[in-house]
């Protein structure tokens, strides 16, 4: 079976769209050494010619020594983040320090070394008394500080190049976080594959802001011990119907938080996204394996961003996001994967345009034996696209929110209950 890593670039679309940028890096920095190791195999036999093909394979080890470090370097980045975040910076680093080493040596080389090598020359071969050349080749060491100088510069450089990625880089599918987690977000158009897509970034804390004291539900980390849930429970049971009445309005906290403004008037709660790529939602209780539905009866809606829907398990793995954009008339699913610890793209967003189904006033998510289903204004979204979506663990928790900055979502009911 493949890595996941080599998967994706073998399935995706677009990861097979960058692999001409990665063979330019690897011809970019293949580049100097290429050029150095060509000068030191042109080189003649005479101690001009041998003195020259010194000083190439100076440069030659110098570079030889900073590559390896960097290689070195990034593979333990990578190892310790658990992706591929230092692969890139490995990249930028070996790209920035082969140009920039090239530009040194040949300096060196063509205003120091070259120039004392052809005036020996010249006056050897202007002398009839003295031997035809008095050279001693540069010493193949460089001594503790030339070595101190030559580490020095691999570690600015790989800072640079960390610096380079994270602003230079292009992101061809921007991120969207659930409190603090990534997932991909959607894209410009629908895509034919479902095939799950890594994010490089980790996952760590998901905020359910439904009570009065915040709530989190945290999934497992290699590093940490595996978390449980808090959720807020309508009792008594699945069977409610929630207006946002005074009488049930302790569940739910109004006002300001880093994430959202909440608030509730006239039976109706507004939820308005502050945070760029964060998600705010409320959360109920466990199902206990029945089947279940949860159906998000929405008044209005103000700017571009999702209707969120969410499935966790009772011990938090995995969770799944429904997305729903109005805007773009798109659904979407993402997952959590416990071995890349973060989420990423199971069903990628598929269009319901074509369906007819008008501005969006419910959106329900079902559970029938295990299986989920996604439906907007009373429609499956899900079927006529042909995706056949995993079954959920009997024990699951059932959330609702939006995301978007400045996305604004006004809900009129949110019930929960099992399907007709």
């Amino acid at each position: 079976m493949l890595p996941d890593e080599l998967s994706l670039w073998l399935t995706d679309s677009k990861k097979q769209s960058e692999l001409p940028v990665l063979i330019g890096f690897v011809a970019i920095i293949a580049l100097p050494l290429l050029l150095v190791f060509r000068q030191i195999r042109r080189q003649g036999p005479d101690p001009i010619g041998e003195a020259k093909r010194e000083a190439h394979k100076g440069m030659l080890r110098a570079m030889l020594v900073v590559y390896a470090g960097l290689a070195i370097t990034g593979a333990t980045l990578a190892a310790a983040s658990g992706s591929g975040g230092g692969t890139y910076v490995v990249a930028w680093g070996a790209l920035l320090f082969g140009g920039l080493s090239l530009l040194g040596q040949l300096f060196s080389y063509y205003f120091r070394t070259k120039p004392r090598l052809d005036a020996l020359a010249f006056v050897s071969a202007q002398s009839t008394t003295a031997p035809p050349l008095a050279w001693t080749p540069p010493r193949r060491g460089r001594g503790f500080w030339g070595w101190v100088r030559i580490v020095a510069i691999g570690v600015v450089v790989l800072g640079i190049g960390a610096r380079a990625f994270s602003a230079l880089s292009p992101d061809p599918q921007p991120s969207r976080v659930i409190g603090q987690a990534t997932v991909p977000a959607r894209a410009k158009t629908p895509t034919p594959t479902n095939v799950p897509r890594k994010t490089p970034t980790p996952m760590p804390t998901v905020i359910s802001a439904a009570s009065e004291s915040t709530r989190v539900l945290t999934p497992r980390s290699t590093s940490t011990p595996s978390p449980t849930t808090q959720p807020i429970t309508v009792p008594p049971g699945w069977d409610q119907v929630d207006n946002f009445g005074s009488s049930i309005g302790n569940l739910y906290r109004a006002g300001r938080d880093e994430f959202a403004d909440r608030s509730f008037e006239d039976g109706q709660y507004t939820i308005t996204i502050r945070k760029a790529d964060a998600i705010a939602w409320d959360i109920f209780g466990a199902s206990s394996g029945d089947d279940v539905k949860l159906r998000t009866t929405i008044a209005s809606t103000d700017g571009d961003g999702d209707i969120v829907l969410l499935i966790a398990s009772a011990n938090n793995e995995p969770i799944w996001s429904f997305h729903v954009s109005p805007l773009s008339q798109q659904w979407s699913v993402a997952r959590y994967s416990v071995q890349r610890d973060n989420f990423f793209n199971w069903v990628e967003p598929r269009s319901y345009a074509k369906l007819g189904l008008g501005p969006v006033k419910t959106v329900e998510l079902w559970i029938v034996d295990g299986k989920p289903d996604l439906l907007i204004n009373g429609q499956d979204v899900v079927g006529p696209t042909g995706v056949q979506l995993e079954k959920v663990p009997e024990d699951v928790h059932l959330g609702y929110g939006g995301w978007g900055a400045g996305f604004t979502i006004v809900f009129d009911e949110v019930a929960v209950g099992r399907p007709e």
